[in-house]
């Protein structure tokens, strides 16, 4: 990866931030002769804007009013590695397992600051989706499809097989009502750093909602289906606080409430006819299957931790976390105990990491194991190596997530 950054201050009033990634995604998309004629298939790059924005300070003469326009990221809450508070930016979900990654948001902000108070208010009038691992985790909230609204119930002879899956996505239209807005008030105490916030909009992970259809038959026993994924709307009231604690130790906390809109999946009355002139259901139910993917319960998350600096060469942070960000009901909400050690040696230039999490569900448990290797070199370049691995029993994320378990190696360097 290639990141160009620019910054310009024209004017102590005025000031440019922009930087553009270039990617090289490394895996050809080969699928016919013709395309190893094509660059972009062989080699394929990909080009992204990361945050870039114009920031207008003391505008029309008011001091400590801004005004920032652009691809914007608002980095809220106050936890490591994950924040509740932190929705107002897609999430980065592409190595699966780095849910404190986010996209910037095309969005108009003004701030305005006084003293130890800052005020936040920020307008985002085009949504932006996260970035899945689509062939690993499943966001769709159904489960076992091959349970999907108990047709085994509704058949003596058993019922057809869904062989495929098909997920069509809507994603909200750009009209004033779909506008997103949010807003943050931090204020910087004598005992910490506090802020309460507000987010209306929309998630950035998908979720099935609407009436499934059969989609195809590749026999009387076979059938393909498909169910219609939405963007689900969402409102949240957060509050979070980081500070020192005594010494060499600091925590914080971060609260966040949601007020989730219900969805639900049902079946096609003619489409479930279907069935039954084919002879694989033996009588149309009633009332219709249904299945509930979001109800439109009040639910919480929240995060609290300790992180402790043994001198310059030992970091420890321990975390307690309610909800994972694929989350989204109370009935699904998990508890989480995060501990992270960080070992610096030779003045620095070697760092050995290891991080483990445990998950803890009514009748299952479920952990992720990391560790990491880097030695920086030359002052200038870092090459690293990043082990993770996830698992679980039945009912836990980290059993849907285990499939994202990987090894890498990053080779990085700033100039």
């Amino acid at each position: 990866m290639l990141g160009i950054s620019l910054e310009a201050t024209p004017s102590r009033l005025v000031e440019l931030r922009a930087r553009v990634d270039i990617r090289n995604i490394t895996f050809s998309r080969i699928e016919t002769l013709e395309d190893a004629g094509e660059i972009s298939k062989v080699q394929p790059v990909d080009v992204r804007p990361r945050e870039s924005v114009i920031v207008l300070y003391d505008l029309f003469g008011a001091k400590g009013f801004d005004l920032a326009g652009g691809y914007q990221r608002f980095s809220w809450g106050t936890g490591d590695g994950i924040n509740p508070t932190d929705i107002v930016n897609p999430y980065n979900l592409e190595n699966g397992t780095g849910f404190d990654r986010r996209l910037p948001s095309l969005a108009l902000t003004a701030r305005y600051t006084i003293q130890q108070v800052r005020v936040e208010v920020a307008w985002i009038p085009i949504f932006s989706a996260a970035i899945l691992p689509v062939d690993q985790i499943d966001f769709t909230a159904l489960g076992n499809t091959q349970s999907l609204f108990n047709l085994q119930d509704l058949s003596s002879d058993g019922p057809p097989e869904i062989r495929r899956v098909e997920t069509p996505t809507a994603t909200p239209e750009y009209t004033a009502e779909n506008f997103q807005v949010a807003t943050r008030i931090a204020y910087g105490s004598p005992i910490g750093d506090f802020s309460l916030s507000f987010y209306r909009g929309f998630e950035s992970l998908p979720q099935a909602s609407g009436a499934a259809r059969l989609t195809g038959f590749q026999t009387q026993d076979r059938i393909d289906v498909g169910i219609p994924l939405v963007y689900p709307r969402v409102m949240m009231v957060g509050t979070d606080w980081r500070g020192p604690i005594v010494g060499r130790l600091s925590g914080w906390y971060e609260i966040a409430v949601f007020f989730p809109e219900a969805h639900q999946v049902t079946a096609s009355e003619s489409q479930l006819q279907q069935l039954v002139n084919l002879g694989r259901i033996d009588q149309m139910p009633d009332p219709l299957p249904r299945q509930v993917t979001q109800t439109d319960d009040v639910y919480v998350k929240a995060v609290a931790g300790l992180d402790y600096f043994a001198g310059d060469h030992v970091y420890l942070n321990m975390q307690y976390a309610r909800g994972m960000p694929s989350e989204r009901q109370t009935a699904d909400i998990h508890d989480y105990v995060l501990l992270n050690l960080r070992l610096s040696f030779l003045d620095g230039r070697l760092t050995i990491g290891a991080g483990g999490t445990l998950e803890i569900d009514a009748d299952a448990i479920g952990w992720q194991a990391t560790g990491r290797i880097a030695w920086l070199h030359g002052d200038s370049a870092e090459i690293a190596l990043t082990a993770v691995f996830l698992d679980g029993q039945e009912s836990t994320t980290f059993r849907r997530f285990r499939n994202l378990s990987h090894t890498r190696i990053d080779l990085k360097m700033r100039f």
